[in-house]
């Protein structure tokens, strides 16, 4: 007999529903129970330690499981660790490892078991944070060393501007921070900061803002006080020190600085200031770097303090540029003793300010290959009698320019001296003119005055509101292979 076998149509609805629900159930795939007896690897539960370079972080697999009857074979990986660290796993093959967090950040450990033939890994995570610094919170009236304790962990809180009254020596890699508006300033004793290429010692505000802190300022005569290897970064906020304001180092009431290898970023205002008080000066200076400071990257008081600085040192990086792309001097200044100004990557440049005037040389000047000067309304050389100016540019055009560019705008070169040694040869000069400062004959770019002498070979002279060359009857100069473009007076007037 045939059946009909009734269609899902013909079934009742609540029949309808059971069956396809028994459907679906068979269908599903059922999870399976984890297999009695099989190995299972457990490194423990994640965890926050704090960083700390002598003591040890342990691991514990110990939870692991193997098959009934089975040895366990730990195999522990140290699969990730923050940069610079060089933390290692002690007892790799056993149940409880260790390693030192040497550094803040993120370690990874990678936990392999095996038993009868069978494997099984899990990971655990340790992050390490810094330990609390250290705080000063006045000034330093004791003999202090400050040193670092894990790398690129804050070391000292400095949380106000504090007097550094005693010697406070820094150590290489430390790194002292800064709170609002605080700063150091050594009114007796010293600063000695001397890191290494490896471990440079860090300034930095608590706060990334440019002008977070004030700087850090140096106001002791103490050949002791020195900057090497450091990073001074994000200062410049207000007075530092008895000078202007708005540097993030400042050397002044007479002090004395070492300065080598220092990178000085960030600041709020000037990156060096040398002599914004009464006096200072730069013991040393070496391939220091100046960028993206809001200001210059150096601001001299004093015309002689221009040999402080040399051409090893970058002033206005391309990458990182300071808002003035040039080394200020505020005031002329005499320059007494035998100097060098460097061709440095940056212009140095006279003014403005007031008063301004003519740099006094009083001994011999020799501007280097390639060197750039700039001078502002008033400013101007005097080459006084014993003196001598030495401006050879046959391996590098030597430039002395006016600010800004047109006829005029400063007062050039005078010339007292009988020097044999006076030279100007392949030097650019540009827009001078200004002023005869009272003394007989015309303004000119170079003014030979009375008995002096001075030799101008292949030079150009460019833009002079008077003369090129002024020449007194008594002076002796000698000339050859010069250009004169847009010089208002005569090429050479000769005084007569």
């Amino acid at each position: 007999m045939t059946r009909s076998v009734p269609t899902p149509r013909s079934l009742p609805l609540a029949l309808l529903v059971v069956l396809l629900a028994l459907t679906a159930a068979a269908c599903r795939t059922t999870p399976q129970a984890p297999v009695v007896g099989s190995v299972q690897a457990v490194a423990g539960t994640d965890r926050t330690v704090t960083a700390d370079p002598v003591a040890t972080v342990t691991l514990d697999g110990s939870a692991s499981v193997a098959p009934a009857g089975a040895t366990l074979a730990y195999d522990w990986l140290l699969s990730s660790r923050p940069e610079g660290s060089e933390a290692t796993l002690a007892a790799a093959a056993t149940a409880t490892p260790a390693f030192v967090a040497d550094r803040p950040g993120t370690y990874v450990a990678t936990l392999t078991v095996t038993a009868a033939g069978e494997s099984d890994s899990d990971i655990v995570t340790v992050q390490a944070i810094c330990p609390e610094p250290t705080v000063i919170d006045g000034d330093v009236t004791e003999d202090a060393t400050w040193v670092v304790f894990v790398p690129t962990c804050p070391d000292v809180l400095v949380t106000s501007r504090g007097f550094v009254l005693a010697d406070l020596v820094i150590g290489p890699g430390t790194t002292v921070v800064f709170g609002p508006g605080a700063g150091l300033e050594n009114r007796s004793g010293s600063i000695q900061a001397v890191g290494t290429a490896d471990a440079p010692i860090t300034f930095r505000g608590s706060d990334p803002t440019p002008g977070f802190w004030k700087g850090i300022a140096f106001t002791e005569n103490d050949v002791r006080n020195e900057l090497t290897h450091a990073i001074v970064d994000g200062a410049g906020l207000g007075r530092i020190g008895t000078g202007l304001d708005d540097n993030a180092v400042g050397v002044d009431g007479n002090a004395r600085l070492t300065m080598t290898h220092t990178v000085v970023r960030n600041s709020a205002g000037v990156g060096l200031r040398v002599g914004g008080g009464v006096g200072g000066s730069l013991a040393g200076f070496v391939a220091n770097r100046f960028e993206s400071n809001a200001g210059v990257p150096v601001d001299l008081r004093l015309g002689d303090y221009v040999h402080f600085l040399d051409d090893a040192s970058v002033f206005d990086p391309a990458e990182a540029p300071n808002g003035a792309g040039h080394v200020l001097v505020r005031f002329a200044g005499a320059v007494a003793t035998p100097r060098t100004w460097q061709a440095l990557d940056v212009p140095v440049r006279f003014g403005p300010s007031s008063p301004s005037g003519l740099v006094a040389v009083q001994a011999a000047l020799t501007l280097a290959p390639g060197a750039t000067f700039e001078f502002t309304d008033g400013f101007g050389l005097s080459v006084a009698t014993g003196a001598a100016i030495i401006a050879d540019g046959s391996d590098g055009r030597i430039t002395l320019r006016g600010v800004p560019e047109g006829a005029g705008q400063w007062v050039g070169v005078s010339i007292a001296s009988a020097s044999a040694e006076n030279l100007f040869d392949d030097v650019l000069l540009q827009g001078a003119g200004q002023s005869a400062l009272g003394l007989a004959g015309a303004p000119a770019a170079i003014r030979v005055q009375l008995g002096a002498a001075a030799a101008v070979l292949n030079s150009e002279i460019r833009d002079s509101a008077g003369c090129g060359i002024y020449e007194h009857p008594t002076a002796e100069l000698s000339i050859g292979a010069n250009t004169f473009v847009n010089v208002a007076g005569d090429d050479i007037c000769d005084g007569s």
